[in-house]
C-alpha cells in the first residue's frame, strides 16, 4: 500500500505542470473545466495533495520498518 501512495502522489504533484494536463479527455470534453485546470492555484493545489500522497506512504514504510524492529517475538517462534 505504502508504494501506491508513493507512486499516486509523485504522478499528482508532476501531471499538473506537464502537457498532459492541458490535453485530457475532460479538458476537451467540457471546456468549462479547461478554464479551471488552466488556474495556477488548482495546480499547485493537486501538486500540494500529490507531496501529502507521498509523504504519507513515506511514513507508512517508516511505521513498518520500525514496528518490525521493536516488537518482541512472539510466543513459539524461533529468533
Amino acid at each position: 500500500m505504502a508504494a501506491y501512495f508513493v507512486e499516486v502522489g509523485i504522478l499528482l504533484a508532476v501531471a499538473p505542470w506537464t502537457s498532459l494536463w492541458d490535453r485530457n479527455y475532460f479538458a476537451v470534453a467540457w471546456p468549462q473545466i479547461r478554464h479551471w485546470m488552466s488556474l495556477d492555484l488548482i495546480r499547485v493545489g493537486v501538486t500540494a495533495a500529490g507531496l501529502l500522497t507521498i509523504l504519507a506512504g513515506l511514513s507508512e514504510v517508516y511505521s513498518m520498518f520500525t514496528s518490525r524492529h521493536s516488537r518482541p517475538p512472539e510466543r513459539g517462534s524461533i529468533v
